[in-house]
Order: C-alpha cells, then structure tokens, then sequence
C-alpha cells in the first residue's frame, strides 16, 4: 500500500527533535573540552592528536586510559580534565613545570596499560596573595601569563587572584564619584606597588603610571578572566571593602570616612568609607559596576581586606562593617563568597 506522502514527511519532521537532542549534548561536551585540548597543543604540541578528553558529569574521579593509540581522560569537567592531564604528565611522561623552567620536549608518551585513577583533590585550592603580584609578576606579559595559567590549571588550582586592570576599575569608579580628574592619575600606583595599593597600604607610589601601561593591564587582565573560566578555575577579584584617596573631598560622600595616617611611616594610606555609612552600598554598587565592565564577569569570589596592617578602625563596630562589606558584595553578585586573607 503506498503511504501518502504527508504521513512520510511528518514521520521524518517528528524525528527531527530527536535528532537534535541527541546531537546537542555531544556538541557541548566537545566544546567544553576543547580548552583541554588546546592546553594539550600549547604545553605538550608533540601531543596534540594523542590525547581525548570525556566530560562525565556522574565521574567522582578523573580516569586514565588509552583508548586505541589515544590517550583517553574522563571526568566530571574540563578542571577535573586538566588537572588529570597534568597528574599524566607528572606521573607517566615524567614533566616538571617551574618558573625557571620545564622539560616538556623530552616527555615521552605512554599509554596506560590499564585505567588509572586520578586521587582526589581538595575543593578549593587557591592560588596567590597579593604580594606575590607584585614581587613575582609584575612585569608578566601575556605569554608569561598564559603559560602560568595553564601550570595552574595542571596543578588543580580551583581560585586565582587576578589584579591586573583594576587600575581603570579605579579610575573609571573615582571618576564617577566626584574625585577631581586630576588626582586620579596620583592615586594610581605603579604595578610593583599594586599589591600594597589593593591591601590599603599605600597609593600612588611609582606613579604616575602611563596610559599604555593601564591599558595593558586592563587587556590582561580580561584575558586572564576569560581563559581561567575557560578551564574552569574561578578568578577571585578585588570586592569593595571601602577604599578611597586618602584626601577624597567629604562633601562628595554621605558618610564618615576614616583617616588611615601612614604606613611605614613614609605612605599615605587609603582612606576608608565606614561600610555602615548610608553611602557606601551607592559605592560599592559602582564598584562591582565598573569591575563587571572592565573584566567582561561579574565575578563569584572577591577579595578585599579591612583595616590591614595596623589599620585605623576609628571604633567601627567590625561584625556589621563585615556584614555590610558582604551585603553589598551578595546583592552585586548573589550567592558569591568574600575571600579574606588578612595577616595582622
């Protein structure tokens, strides 16, 4: 008996969902290896084409395998995918990774002769304080950069510290404040002090910095943003905790602002904006405003630390000043986590 032909074409049409649903999640799961993969190309390039990876939500553990003549890793996510290629490497190809150097062309690639599981790692393995910013990476390029993330992401680094670009955070946030445009330059100091200007002890110092400078910094640090993300670690930014210039003009702000003196003895301190003052969730509203535009993420884990090193608190009551640093942190990005590491 012959079918009619609207019976065949909605026959074909009703497989059409099918067929689409079955291939959308194979797509995804090859687009959220593909930043494994060009780690692979970048790190190891003898390796490229040899190794796979496998997103399995349910894996608890990442698995080593071969898979024919490819080297076959299954995990939960392309972390817990890098970071088992990284423990390949270690383990089996016998890389070492340093600043001061690596042996990655003399790896040699070896197939498992049967499934290896990766041990577990801890939920949070944070990379970075402030000063190792400055000390250590202050004149980091993008190359330097990205072959750092990449050690991090075999390491299994979860949280890293980015910095670099908060100095047109900076200045795009006092500009909108009322901070005279020519002082803006004088608070903004050069990238071997950023680490002591983003913990509150100091401002300006080393400046003033050129704009080609402050716009290298900001490129960076979006690229830092996005590539960390690709790979699934989480970059911690700079949350508001209240900074401001030291001689920010009073009649700008609604609230009490605290002098900080020195720090020292030879630097003038930021000042800082009481977090219980009635201004201060305006302010830290521009913050996180501006922080979103310069590094293209809202972000879920900030840094920012009160009153360090010898700060004045002039009596802030520090449980609600917390609470209101934290407030105003959830309201610009729900269900985000302060990450404090304040030393005394």
């Amino acid at each position: 008996m012959n079918t009619p032909f609207h019976t065949v074409f909605l026959a074909a049409t009703s497989a059409i969902p099918a067929l689409v649903a079955a291939y959308a999640p194979a797509q995804a799961a090859e687009h959220q290896t593909q930043p494994a993969l060009e780690l692979v190309q970048r790190v190891t390039p003898d390796f490229a084409g040899k190794v796979a990876f496998k997103i399995d939500q349910q894996s608890k553990q990442p698995v080593i395998a071969s898979e024919g003549e490819q080297l076959l890793i299954t995990a939960g996510n392309v972390r817990e995918c890098v970071r088992a290629y990284g423990y390949y490497l270690r383990k089996l190809a016998r890389v070492h990774f340093s600043w001061n150097g690596d042996n990655t062309s003399a790896a040699r690639f070896i197939l498992p002769e049967a499934p290896i599981t990766v041990p577990e790692t801890l939920p949070i393995n944070y990379a970075y304080n402030y000063c190792t910013l400055s000390y250590t990476a202050t004149h980091w390029n993008r190359d330097k950069w990205e072959q750092e993330v990449d050690r991090l992401a075999l390491s299994g680094y979860t949280h890293v510290l980015v910095t670099a670009g908060l100095e047109v955070v900076w200045t795009n946030f006092l500009r909108e404040i009322g901070y005279p445009s020519g002082k803006i330059e004088k608070f903004i100091p050069n990238p071997a002090y950023a680490a002591w200007w983003n913990m509150g002890n100091l401002e300006g110092e080393g400046g003033p910095v050129s704009p080609v400078i402050i716009k290298n910094e900001a490129q960076l640090g979006r690229f830092l943003v996005k590539r960390m993300r690709q790979l699934g670690m989480e970059p911690v930014l700079q949350g508001y905790v209240g900074f401001l210039p030291h001689d920010m003009p009073a009649d700008k702000i609604t609230g009490r602002i605290i002098p900080q003196g020195k720090w020292c003895r030879f630097y003038n301190r930021p000042a800082v904006l009481q977090p219980t003052a009635e201004d201060f969730p305006r302010l830290a509203r521009l913050w996180y405003k501006h922080l979103e535009k310069v590094y293209g993420y809202k972000g879920k884990y900030f840094g920012g630390d009160l009153f360090h090193e010898g700060g004045n608190t002039g009596g802030t009551p520090l449980t609600p000043a917390a609470q209101a640093v934290q407030g105003a942190m959830l309201k610009a990005a729900p269900g985000s986590t302060w990450l404090i590491q304040a030393w005394g």
